[in-house]
């Protein structure tokens, strides 16, 4: 029975998935909110996107707003939680307890308290949430070293945001994650993620700065950060190292690349295994990368399109389209942009660090603080086709150079793969279906608010009937005696998308999705 359950959540997963596509998703943009307090181009920003459009607000007086580095929503796309590099703030931009002395630096306090953010946050910083713990939190960030030969460190705080009301509280920070003190792995200042195969833990990845030692590397379960965080590498394997560059995963979360310039650009991709953590198959891209007209201090972007097909990458004047899927990756580089003059709040509207919207569409920011977005609106597709605009999104205030940093969450469970838990290893437990289209319940209304009904077939005597959240956590279950109308009250349950299963001994369920929105 507990394998039909699992099935339905990995089911009802899939349609949230492709839902979450119509909700509104937000993103908090700035530059630097007490840099000029009451000046309208330092205001922070919200970047909201619909099922068809997206709408950027200015948010005047928010001095959380200044340079955001990693934030996560809700399951219906509002902001919940986000981080500027010295404290954490919900989503009605309230200062949440016990987050003060954040130690995103050795000498933490001085640059905080006199700005309101750290002025160096590179993308140093994830928000993801705690499996198995709803409402739970972990925030990951480097906490940066003071002059030549320190050390970065990756730190965690754990966030529970069923405290204070829902306003949310930090109940553990500046907790080191590497269990060798003495003589720790130093990294650079940028952190990803991505889901396990499983499609409910999570990896962490953070490159280091020196080219002969391994990447950190950490998985985060419900029990919390599992060990050993070290992966040992052949020394082909290793990521380079010099300036901070953009680095992360495909959206099929089957490749992780990296671009740093030493001083010229180097693209480097590996094939990534999410059941073991692995890297493989190391590829450099150097060749055609850089010319005479890209800036010297340019912090190079790379971001993936939805497929995972094309890779971007951004080097100032240019942006170049990668085939991964390619037998050899170099001989497919097209540039599909060249820098067109464009100046933008007084600066050259070039092109730095990427992001992928929920709406498929790659959205690029500039090298320095510029008013306005950059669009790749067909990333799918090569070359020109992928329809690439410069300065297409004016926005209300300045950006920051660095964008925002958050893990891709339509990628779930690798089905079919060895660690693909969430579904029964193989066909020795019966899971009966019903001939298709008899498999789904009749629920109203829906979207609910509170109280809605559901109809429970003549043939499901003796059945439970179970609801579970997005996280695949019960949050009602009751035996079903006989069939006919059953009114279920879900008052005490967030908004969001629900799992309904109904089952019996013999196997067979039925199951559906229920909306509720107040």
């Amino acid at each position: 029975m507990k394998c039909i359950y699992l099935f339905c959540i990995i089911l009802c997963a899939q349609q949230i998935v492709s839902a979450q596509i119509n909700f509104e998703r937000t993103w908090p943009l700035g530059y630097g909110g007490n840099i000029e307090p009451g000046n309208p181009d330092f205001d922070g920003m919200l970047m909201k996107f619909t099922s068809d459009t997206v709408l950027v607000d200015a948010q005047p007086d928010i001095p959380m707003l200044a340079k955001p580095i990693a934030f996560i929503c809700d399951s219906m796309g509002n902001l919940l939680l986000y981080f500027n590099g010295c404290m954490l703030a919900n989503g009605q931009h309230e200062i949440i307890e016990n987050s003060d002395s954040i130690e995103v630096e050795l000498d933490f306090g001085a640059q905080c308290q006199e700005s309101g953010v750290f002025p160096d946050a590179y993308p140093n910083a994830v928000i993801l949430p705690f499996p198995g713990h709803p409402e739970m939190y972990y925030l990951f960030y480097i906490q940066k070293a003071q002059g030549n030969g320190g050390n970065n460190q990756l730190l965690y705080a754990v966030v529970d945001m069923s405290q204070n009301e829902g306003a949310g509280k930090v109940i553990l920070k500046n907790q080191p994650t590497q269990t060798n003190t003495v003589n720790p792995l130093h990294l650079q200042t940028y952190i990803n993620a991505i889901r396990h195969g499983n499609g409910r833990d999570w990896w962490v990845v953070c490159p280091t700065e020196s080219t002969s030692r391994p990447r950190l590397m950490l998985l985060l379960t419900p029990e919390g950060i599992q060990y050993p965080l070290s992966f040992p590498l052949n020394p082909d394997l290793t990521l380079s190292s010099d300036l901070p560059g953009q680095c992360g995963f495909t959206a099929d979360g089957r490749t992780y690349f990296k671009v740093v310039r030493a001083p010229a650009p180097i693209l480097e991709i590996l094939d990534f295994d999410r059941c073991t953590g692995l890297f493989s198959n190391r590829r450099l891209i150097a060749n055609g990368l850089s010319t005479e007209l890209e800036p010297v201090n340019t912090m190079i972007g790379a971001v993936s399109s939805p497929s995972g097909q094309f890779l971007y990458v951004s080097t100032g004047s240019r942006l170049l389209q990668f085939d991964l899927w390619a037998d050899s990756i170099a001989v497919t580089m097209q540039v599909v942009g060249q820098y067109d003059g464009f100046q933008s709040g007084g600066n050259p509207a070039m092109f730095g660090h990427g992001m992928r919207g929920p709406d498929g569409k790659i959205y690029l920011g500039g090298v320095e603080k510029i008013r306005h977005l950059h669009i790749v609106q067909q990333p799918d597709l090569s070359g020109a086709s992928c329809a690439f605009e410069q300065h297409a999104l004016e926005m209300p205030a300045y950006l920051d150079q660095v964008m925002l940093n958050f893990p891709d969450f339509e990628i779930l469970d690798w089905a079919g793969s060895p660690c693909d838990t969430l579904l029964p290893p193989d066909e020795s437990v019966s899971t009966q279906f019903e001939p298709s289209g008899n498999h789904i319940l009749k629920v109203w209304p829906n979207p609910a608010t509170d109280i809605f009904n559901l109809d429970i077939p003549d043939g499901f005597q003796n059945a439970q009937l179970t609801i579970l959240n997005i996280s695949g956590f019960m949050v009602f279950s009751r035996k079903i005696e006989n069939g006919g109308t059953q009114q279920i009250n879900l008052q005490q349950q967030p908004e969001g998308l629900y799992c309904i299963v109904l089952s019996q001994q013999s196997g067979y369920y039925r199951f559906c999705k229920l909306m509720l929105k107040r």
